[in-house]
């Protein structure tokens, strides 16, 4: 068994890092490691995700919280002696979550990837016209400043405070929330966030395809694109897979988080 460690490097989840390494003896890896401790918050889970993203089949997350919002991290400080015993006796469940898979386009060039909270576009500079098509059918215009497509589990980040619901990650969907969109006599979209099924999929193109200045972020990394076409986004088959000892829920953390 192999392992490495992704930290925050605040005092607390230094030493807990620091605990870690001399309680753990399995081989430290992080080129190829079977097993990623986090310590931290969402945001530190979201960093090695992307990291391990090529080997994310191959990987269990453990994340440990000493941050603000912990929806990935399933321990605190109190539970790692737990931690360390149920890694070694293989005593754990194991928590599975789908990716969302993008195809961002440009001019002569693609980004292809995925994300575990969502994607987003925006413009802040100007008004941005943005044509949604589900699956392959034109659906509506939405003039305003951007998208966020968001995952289940992502429901609960950008997308909430956009006022998107909150989804149970066992609904395999993906949610469309629109970004201070323009809804007047004159120009109309839903306004509403949309769900669709995982047999569904999304594609958000540039108004007549023309390319556009656009920033483009997935999870917590940004992209900044002079020359905008479109996005493809579906939920993917790839799944990130957590390591839990206790019985809470999805919506256990939400009620902690937020009520």
């Amino acid at each position: 068994m192999t392992y490495a460690i992704i930290s925050k490097d605040d005092i607390e989840s230094i030493k807990i890092k620091e605990y870690l390494l001399e309680k753990l003896t399995f081989t430290y890896d992080e080129i190829r490691p079977d097993i990623v401790i986090t310590i931290g918050g969402d945001g530190t889970i979201l960093e090695a995700v992307q990291t391990y993203i090529n080997q994310i089949d191959n990987i269990l997350f453990v994340g440990i919280h000493t941050g603000h919002l912990g929806f990935y991290t399933n321990f605190k400080k109190k539970d790692i002696d737990l931690l360390i015993n149920a890694l070694y006796q293989e005593e754990y469940k194991i928590e599975q979550f789908n990716l969302l898979e993008y195809h961002f386009h440009e001019t002569g060039n693609i980004l292809s990837g995925y994300a575990i909270n969502e994607v987003t576009l925006s413009n802040v500079q100007s008004v941005f016209v943005f044509d949604v098509f589900i699956n392959n059918k034109l659906f509506e215009q939405v003039r305003g400043t951007g998208l966020c497509i968001s995952t289940p589990t992502g429901s609960t980040a950008y997308n909430k405070s956009l006022h998107g619901a909150v989804v149970d990650p066992h609904l395999k969907a993906l949610q469309l929330t629109e970004i201070a969109a323009i809804n007047s006599n004159v120009y109309r979209s839903l306004g509403d966030s949309i769900l669709i099924s995982r047999h569904s999929n999304f594609k958000i193109c540039s108004h007549n395809n023309i390319p556009s200045s656009i920033h483009f972020a997935y999870d917590h990394i940004n992209y900044e694109s002079q020359s905008f076409i479109a996005l493809d986004v579906k939920l993917s088959d790839k799944k990130v897979q957590f390591v839990k000892i206790n019985n809470d829920s999805f919506f256990d953390r939400v009620r902690k988080a937020f009520l």
